[in-house]
């Protein structure tokens, strides 16, 4: 796995052809048990550095499209799946806790609902004291260094979704948003998010 510039934060990913981009699973290393978001398929060296790192005791599912490789990382580290309420009955594996807007998966971790998107029940991330958050399909990473919509055909309510994304913009001391797909932003990231939503000819912001 790839150790990121967030301390205790770890990363591996799989090459999706069809989209160009990589798909990322995440490792949060913490006491009181390790988080992984949005597990992907992972080598057999990366499951064995993360089983040394401490396994995990939650697997945080940030949408119904992300269920991705979370049957096998329950059944290897024995973790509960955590994921939005709205989500949790469509996944094809039991959800052991249902989150809502506001709350904290585990204490330094908040709860950002976005919905309008691909899954009614998509969430996103904040590390607060971290200056970090997480975004998992509204948005992309890439093309490197900068932040993308995924196309509007595939988002319930394009314009409704992207200003949902202002929640995010609320917590000025974010300056990582790591991402499920294509390439994380370290430094500045508040700001190419809020350009990403700028170039929308939809929508408009005040500030």
């Amino acid at each position: 796995m790839k150790r990121l510039l967030i301390e205790n934060f770890y990363s591996w990913s799989v090459f999706s052809d069809g989209r160009q981009i990589d798909f990322n699973g995440h490792l949060w290393v913490r006491e009181g048990g390790n988080v992984v978001i949005d597990p992907v398929a992972i080598s057999e060296a990366d499951l064995a550095q993360l089983k040394e790192l401490g396994g995990a005791s939650l697997i945080v599912v940030t949408n119904r499209d992300h269920a991705r490789m979370t049957e096998f990382f329950r059944e290897e580290t024995g973790a509960q799946v955590v994921a939005h309420e709205e989500d949790a009955g469509s996944f094809p594996f039991p959800v052991d806790r249902a989150v809502v807007e506001g709350e904290e998966i585990v204490p330094g971790v908040e709860v950002v609902h976005l919905p309008y998107g691909k899954s009614p029940g998509e969430i996103a991330l904040v590390w607060p004291n971290l200056g970090a958050a997480f975004i998992s399909d509204l948005v992309w990473g890439g093309p490197s260094g900068a932040f993308s919509f995924l196309p509007d055909e595939k988002l319930a309510n394009p314009p409704r979704a992207a200003l949902e994304l202002r929640k995010l913009l609320a917590y000025p001391q974010v300056t990582t948003i790591l991402v499920g797909d294509g390439h994380s932003i370290f430094g500045n990231a508040r700001e190419k998010l809020l350009e990403c939503l700028v170039a929308r000819d939809d929508i408009w912001l005040s500030s």
